[in-house]
């Protein structure tokens, strides 16, 4: 074997183990995204994201904010019918 394929399995190899350390997270990642009802389209590009090393951190920054916000949002609906609610019990 020359030795400029033997570089480049190396370089290779060094990756594996973010990529096995991404794995769990990946799996987390759509099942966090499955839970919030996100199309599935969706959940294989957060798999792929979730497995590329260095894509994955800035991946997993937006993903948290992603979910903070959806569940905001989620609460904020349930206040909207909640309050909704009270007004007609009053008016009654």
């Amino acid at each position: 074997m020359d030795p400029e394929t033997m570089n480049q399995m190396i370089g290779a190899i060094r990756f594996l183990p973010f990529i096995v350390i991404g794995i769990p997270f990946a799996i987390g990642s759509v099942v966090v995204g499955y839970a919030a009802r996100v199309p599935i389209p969706w959940l294989v590009l957060w798999f792929v994201l979730s497995l590329v090393p260095l894509v994955n951190y800035f991946f997993f920054m937006f993903l948290a904010f992603y979910i903070v916000v959806h569940v905001i949002k989620r609460l904020q609906r349930l206040e909207d019918a909640v309050v909704v609610k009270d007004d007609a019990a009053e008016r009654f």
